[in-house]
């Protein structure tokens, strides 16, 4: 087809479509001429009006006005009606295709804008008659009729529309062509008989100032708001408004009774202060959740009901009396006031509160039930399959039914009555209140609690399958039946239990009064018992399967039966009892404030204790497994106590005992006061004896332990004894005369401790014996095992024996002064302020340690059979003999050694000052002495047979110092020889200052000196086996004797040789100045001379080596030289030769 064809047949078929068009317009424009009266448009704002047209059947047609930027298509008219036929919106630029006029033609008025998203149809004279469907050609778009005259709709409905809103208010539009909302003043929108079917739409708006349904209104998203109003466009209120059509109505919303709304989700909302919603109709949300808000009253009288929440609110009075429910969630209620006499219904939680009252008189049910008001009147019925909360902030009375399968509670400000009626939960039931009046029956599946802030009074039946727990602020009074299967609490101001009365438990009962607790009939506890009164009077019975704890604030007085199964304890400010006391199969626990009473029999199959704050008095029988008394004043002992286990007796004042007293146990007797004993006391195990003041003349025999302790002094005689540990503690005077044995160990403690002659303190174990001051031993003390003395001072007689078997250790602040004999077994340690010893002192198996903080003097006997170690911070001074296996002394200021010390091994002696010895010291091993300055006198005797080693701050031997290996001497200062000094190894004389010899000196090996200069006066002596070798930082003078078997050092810094000067082998003289040879410098082979300068008048010489001289100096040569091979002079000076030179 060429261009021109193809042009020609595209213009006859745009003519073709045109003649179609103008043939449907103009069958539309004949058949529907009639109708047009239905929609008077004008034209909008912009100049822009609607067109009309007609369908092929007659249904009118009207032609939106194009769009503005945001898609609203705002048309304006007079008159908007909707016959029964219906009304299209044409938004469609093309053909359409409709459900209530078939095919249309195209709205020019689109051709070049396309469809519109909102059609807003604003009506701007009288009110608006909808009876038919609306439809939206074309694309499907929001929908908005709003007309502040009034709209009533029978039998409409809406075709292609996302949303529709029916609004008797005026559209309100933004700068930028959005529709914002509606200002509703006046205006009524109501529904007809014929309904309104918005089902396919997604949400409906209902907006006006008044809404009435007297037919079906289908919906899924429904709101319906009411009042004078600015409403945004998404339904949410911005602003009230004043109205402009009068008085406000009296019923914003009003559903007739055959009106209903039906929807997935439905939204009620009256805005104008007083104005009501009325429901004698149908109100479903069948898919989703139903919200009413009035601002004044809500009536509800035919059915309301939701699958999913309802949410109901009222600023007057709500009145439910129709059927209220909500199939899948729950129902709350708020309003000024609550009437429920219909049926109410939820799956889930029914909550209704009111800032007033709420009358209850129908039937609820429900998932959980929550009522709340001032006055609550909960009559009719109510179920609950899971929780029931009744709560007024006044009075609160229940004279219904009432069950709940889970927990109850009832709360009232004012008082809870219960004429009459039945309360019963699966769960538990608490009631709070002012004041509490129960005749009825409360049976609680789980536990009870009951709380008044006044008196409560039960008279009929109440019954907990678990706990109870009962709680008066004034009297509880019962006449009825009170029972548990659990346990029961009971607290109130007083408490009386009637005659007939019953307070039962099948576990624990507790009952605590501030008040009097007065029983005449039957307390029964299944398990515990408690008690808690300001005084209790029991002339019933009182009884517990296991343990009963009566306590008061006052007297308790029992003329009746007080019996336990297990324990049973009473605590009062007094007590006295003449009856039955006791317990079945436990024990017996009994405490009074002020004096304690025991008349009658006491019995207890467990542990007995009895506490008196007061005096305590026992002159019956006691018997028990076990048993404790306790006075806080005196303690009368006259008649028999027996028990199987222990026995403890004690008193804050006086204990004074003259029973007979036997224990298969242990036993205690204890006084703050004096303890007085003139009975017999046995114990199968422990004996304890406690007072400020101890005066034992009886017989006290322990099983196992026995102790004794005094606060002040303590006087013991007759027999004391048992077959396990003795404990003697006072802290004062201990004063003792009685034979004490004890067949384990053995304590003693006191302020002093005399232990007079004939007395005896025995232990066929360890002994400790503490005193704080002194300790006086004219006796016999004896340990088999270990001895442990410590006193202030100690002080043993002549006659006074002191030994321990394993061992021995003594310890003084003071002084130790032993006259008599310390012996040990094992080890002895002694440690004192100062230590004098004149008898007997040792250690037969093991070591000995004496320790001194100040002087210490050994002029007795000193043996130990393994290391003795003897230390004083002051003089330590050694006159008696001393022998160990090894010894150490050390002396914080001077050693004094004056007679015999041997150890076989090693001997190390120490002072701070000096160390001076005037005896003999001998030692089989390593002997060492150090101090400031060490001496030894004329006759001193230092021997080893190993190595001696003096290191001190001056040296002065006079003696004889004789190593079997090394002999060391090191000084910080000067060392002065004129004894013996000799090693049968090496010998090392080390001086910081100047070294004098006129002693003999001999090296069995090597010796070496060095001193900062030394004096080898003419009848010294300097020999070695071996070598020696001389340091001297300055002069060395040697006028005695240098000899050597192997080769000789000498270095100084000046050398005076007047003496004898040999080497066996070689002779090395170094000397920084001059050297002075006088005497003779002689080696059998080589000699090497260094020196600054060098002047020999003696024999310097080689018997078979050479002889090498070198001066940095002048070499005077005026005696003989001798050398085997070669001879070599060199002098950096003059040389003289005048003597002879042989090589």
């Amino acid at each position: 087809m060429d261009k021109d064809s193809a042009g020609m047949g595209t213009t006859m078929a745009e003519r073709c479509k045109r003649a179609l068009a103008m043939l449907l317009c103009c069958t539309v424009t004949w058949t529907s001429l009639p109708l047009y009266a239905q929609v008077v448009p004008v034209a909008n704002p912009g100049g822009q009006q609607p067109g009309q047209q007609a369908a092929a059947n007659g249904v009118p047609v009207v032609d939106i006005v194009a769009p503005n930027a945001r898609g609203v298509s705002h048309n304006r008219y007079s008159r908007f009606d909707v016959g029964s036929n219906g009304l299209i919106l044409n938004n469609s630029g093309n053909i359409s295709k409709t459900e209530l006029g078939g095919y249309i033609a195209g709205n020019d008025n689109l051709k070049n804008s396309g469809a519109a998203t909102l059609i807003l149809n604003e009506v701007t004279s009288s009110a608006s008659r909808l009876q038919g469907y609306t439809e939206i050609a074309g694309a499907r778009a929001q929908l908005v009729i709003a007309n502040p005259n009034g709209i009533s709709c029978d039998g409409c409905g809406f075709l292609n529309a996302s949303r529709v809103t029916l609004a008797t208010g005026t559209p309100q539009l933004g700068s930028d062509g959005a529709l914002n909302g509606f200002g509703i003043t006046g205006g009524a929108l109501s529904i007809g008989s014929n309904g309104l079917d918005a089902y396919n739409v997604d949400r409906l708006d209902l907006l006006s100032r008044q809404l009435s349904v007297g037919g079906s209104v289908w919906a899924k998203d429904l709101l319906a708001s009411t009042g004078t109003q600015r409403i945004g466009y998404d339904g949410m209120l911005l602003e009230l408004l004043p109205g402009s059509d009068g008085a406000a109505p009296s019923i914003g919303i009003d559903v007739a009774y055959l009106g209903g709304m039906y929807a997935d989700r439905i939204r009620l909302i009256a805005t104008e202060a007083g104005v009501g919603v009325v429901s004698r109709g149908t109100l479903a949300a069948q898919s989703g959740s139903l919200q009413i808000d009035s601002a004044g009253q809500l009536s509800l009288s035919g059915n309301t009901v939701a699958r999913d929440d309802v949410d109901l609110r009222a600023a007057g009075a709500l009145t439910q009396q129709g059927t209220l429910g909500s199939q899948q969630a729950g129902i709350r209620l708020r309003a000024a006031q609550v009437s429920l006499s219909g049926d109410t219904v939820a799956s889930g939680l029914l909550d209704a509160r009111a800032s007033g009252s709420v009358d209850h008189r129908g039937r609820s049910s429900a998932g959980a039930i929550s009522l709340f008001g001032s006055e609550l009147d909960a009559g009719g019925t109510l179920y609950s399959s899971g929780t029931l909360s009744l709560d007024a902030s006044g009075n609160l009375r229940s004279s219904g039914v009432a069950y709940a399968g889970g927990a109850v509670a009832l709360r009232a400000g004012g008082s809870w009555l219960q004429n009459a009626g039945t309360l019963q939960s699966g769960g538990a039931i608490n009631v709070q209140a002012a004041r509490i009046d129960a005749a009825g029956t409360l049976d609680a599946g789980t536990g009870l609690g009951l709380r008044s802030d006044g008196d409560m009074r039960l008279s009929g039946l109440v019954q907990s399958w678990e706990d109870a727990a009962l709680q008066a602020g004034g009297r509880l009074d019962n006449a009825g039946q009170l029972s548990a299967g659990g346990r029961v609490d009971i607290t109130a101001a007083a408490i009386g239990n009637g005659a007939k009365g019953m307070l039962s438990a099948s576990g624990d009962l507790a009952l605590a009064t501030a008040g009097t607790l007065d029983n005449a009939g039957t307390v029964y506890a299944g398990r515990d018992l408690r008690i808690d009164a300001a005084a209790f009077a029991n002339a019933g019975s009182s009884y517990a399967g296991r343990n009963a704890d009566i306590a008061s604030s006052g007297a308790i007085r029992s003329g009746g039966s007080l019996v336990a199964g297990d324990a049973l304890r009473v605590d009062a400010a007094q007590f006295a009892s003449s009856g039955e006391l006791g317990s079945q199969r436990g024990g017996t626990s009994l405490r009074s404030r002020g004096d304690l009473v025991l008349d009658g029999a006491v019995a207890a199959k467990g542990a007995l204790t009895a506490q008196a704050a007061g005096d305590l008095h026992q002159s019956g029988t006691l018997n028990a497994t076990s048993a404790q008394l306790q006075a806080g004043g005196d303690a009368l002992l006259d008649g028999t106590l027996k028990t199987d286990g222990a026995l403890q007796l004690s008193a804050d004042r006086q204990l004074r005992s003259t029973a007979t007293i036997v224990a298969g146990g242990d036993a205690d007797l204890h006084a703050q006061g004096a303890l007085l004993h003139a009975g017999q006391v046995q114990a199968g195990g422990a004996l304890r004896l406690q007072g400020a003041d101890i005066d034992q003349s009886g017989v006290l025999d322990a099983g196992t332990t026995l102790s004794l302790r005094s606060g002040n002094g303590m006087r013991l005689a007759g027999t004391l004894q048992a077959r396990g540990d003795v404990s003697l503690d006072s802290a004062a005077a201990l004063q003792n005369q009685a034979q004490i044995v004890a067949g384990g160990n053995l304590a003693v403690a006191a302020g002093s401790l005399d232990n007079a002659s004939g007395a005896a303190l025995s232990a066929s174990g360890d002994a400790t014996i503490a005193s704080v001051s002194t300790l006086r031993n004219a006796g016999n003390v004896h340990a088999d095992g270990a001895l442990r003395l410590s006193a202030g001072s100690f002080a043993q007689t002549e006659t006074g024996k002191a030994y321990g078997g394993a061992s021995l250790d003594l310890a003084a602040t003071d002084a130790v002064d032993n006259r008599g004999d310390l012996i040990g077994g094992g080890d002895v340690h002694i440690a004192a302020g100062s230590i004098a010893s004149s008898g007997q002192l040792g250690s037969q198996h093991g070591q000995l340690a004496l320790d001194s903080r100040g002087d210490l003097n050994l002029d007795g006997v000193v043996v130990a059979a393994g290391a003795l170690r003897a230390a004083a911070l002051g003089d330590l001074q050694q006159r008696g003999s001393l022998q160990a296996q090894s010894a150490q002394l050390q002396a914080g200021r001077d050693l004094t050694l004056a007679s015999t010390l041997r150890s076989a091994t090693t001997l190390q002696l120490q002072a701070q000052r000096a160390l001076r010895v005037d005896g003999q010291a001998v030692a089989g091993g390593d002997l060492g002495m150090r101090g400031d300055s060490v001496a030894l006198g004329q006759d001193a005797v230092v021997q080893t047979a190993t190595a001696l080693q003096l290191d001190a701050g001056t040296i002065d031997s006079r003696g004889a110092l004789d190593a079997g290996t090394d002999l060391t001497l090191r000084s910080r200062g000067a060392i002065a020889l004129s004894g013996i000094a000799q090693g049968g190894r090496d010998v090392a004389l080390q001086a910081d200052q100047a070294l004098d010899n006129q002693a003999r000196v001999f090296a069995g090996r090597d010796l070496t000196l060095s001193a900062a200069s030394a004096t080898n006066r003419a009848q010294g002596e300097l020999s070695a086996q071996a070598a020696l070798d001389a340091h001297v930082r300055g002069a060395l003078d040697n006028a005695g004797t240098l000899q050597v078997g192997q080769a000789l050092s000498l270095s100084a810094g000046s050398l005076q040789q007047s003496g004898r000067a040999y080497a066996g082998d070689t002779l090395t003289v170094q000397v920084d100045g001059a050297l002075d040879n006088r005497g003779d410098l002689i080696a059998r082979h080589d000699v090497r001379v260094e020196a600054g300068s060098v002047a020999s008048s003696g024999q310097l010489g080689s018997q078979e080596g050479e002889l090498l001289v070198d001066s940095r100096g002048d070499v005077q040569l005026d005696s003989s030289q001798i050398a085997a091979t070669a001879l070599r002079v060199q002098a950096v000076g003059d040389l003289q030769q005048r003597g002879t030179t042989k090589a």
